[in-house]
């Protein structure tokens, strides 16, 4: 089965796209693995709703393990099934907590092994200083390393999250002109806007 990883900066979205992309799919119960830094596993089943109240939390670093779903798109008369493995924010510089660092190593591991990767970013966020010409005033250092290590991946799209906010789409004139190579999505995991053309990018892959 293949998977898709999810990372990006902490609270940048990741999560809600997870549970809304599934709902989009029209799952009505979410059949979540956690991965724990240790190995260990475990499974659960959650509820839409529930999964929304759980798991998404204003504060950053509200996921601290990686936590998959397992979900379903019909390709040509049959069905496909992939996984979507959501992750630990990163962020520049070494955090305070324990249990954050080996969140974010975990992360990194999982993504020098993944083929399928979405990179979240926050458009909204960009766009406050997109007129700046340096990137490095413009996106955080680990978003800008993360680009470069994919640059070449055909396998690897961006998603310019936040387009229901003030300056995005700003966000997301500057993202396309710093990486004209890359697919780009726009969307909004809150409101499930763009999910249509992420479908289909995942659609192309399985």
């Amino acid at each position: 089965m293949k998977s898709f990883f999810l990372v990006g900066q902490a609270n940048v979205g990741k999560t809600l796209f997870l549970i809304n992309f599934a709902a989009y799919l029209k799952l009505t119960e979410l059949e979540l693995e956690m991965i724990r830094s240790d190995g260990s596993r475990q499974q659960t089943k959650l509820p839409i709703e529930r999964a929304r109240t759980l798991l998404v939390g204003s504060e950053p670093h509200s996921t601290r393990q990686l936590q998959s779903i397992t979900m379903t798109l019909p390709v040509r008369k049959g069905k496909k099934h992939f996984r979507m493995i959501d992750s630990t924010g990163l962020s520049d510089g070494i955090h305070h907590s324990t249990e954050v660092r080996k969140g974010m190593a975990q992360t990194l591991r999982q993504l020098s092994q993944s083929e399928l990767v979405l990179h979240m970013f926050d458009a909204a966020e960009i766009g406050k200083s997109a007129n700046r010409p340096a990137a490095d005033s413009v996106l955080s250092e680990i978003d800008l390393h993360i680009a470069a290590y994919l640059n070449r991946r055909k396998s690897y799209a961006i998603l310019a999250n936040k387009m229901d906010l003030p300056g995005s789409k700003a966000g997301v004139q500057k993202l396309r002109s710093m990486y004209p190579q890359h697919r780009i999505f726009p969307i909004s995991a809150l409101y499930s806007q763009g999910f249509r053309e992420v479908k289909s990018f995942v659609w192309s892959l399985l």
